[in-house]
């Protein structure tokens, strides 16, 4: 067939009517691998090692699953650990900030600003007068 034939039939294809079906086994093992893992340093590589796909593949098959890039999805579930921790106690940001696998705060800060739409002290400071508002 011809590359102009492929590409149009490539930009008709059409999502099927069960979104989980694009989750394969390997990538569902590797997601939860993601999400137990977020504290330690995660490579792309060493992710398409556990999921046994090559770089291209991992890629395409990650962002078709979850609407997301590898390291954005990671960025994400890293984000939402770090609102979980900075609700359960009093932890310096920095603590924080390595206990969900950030290596720097200011870019911890910005991906977290980036995310929820202010940064984590801020996030803190709002959610505990909410619920002294709610007088929970």
């Amino acid at each position: 067939m011809s590359r102009k034939r492929l590409l149009l039939r490539r930009k008709n294809f059409t999502l099927s009517a069960n979104p989980t079906s694009w989750f394969s086994p390997q990538l569902l093992r590797t997601i939860a691998y993601i999400r137990q893992h977020l504290s330690e340093p995660l490579s792309i590589s060493q992710l398409c090692r556990y999921c046994c796909m090559s770089r291209a593949n991992f890629f395409r098959a990650f962002k078709r699953a979850t609407g997301l890039s590898p390291v954005a999805f990671i960025n994400r579930e890293r984000v939402l650990r770090a609102a979980q921790l900075l609700l359960q106690d009093f932890r310096s940001l920095a603590d924080v900030c390595y206990q969900v696998g950030f290596n720097s705060v200011s870019y911890f800060i910005r991906t977290f600003k980036k995310h929820l739409g202010m940064t984590p002290l801020r996030y803190r400071a709002t959610v505990a007068k909410v619920r002294m508002s709610l007088g929970t």
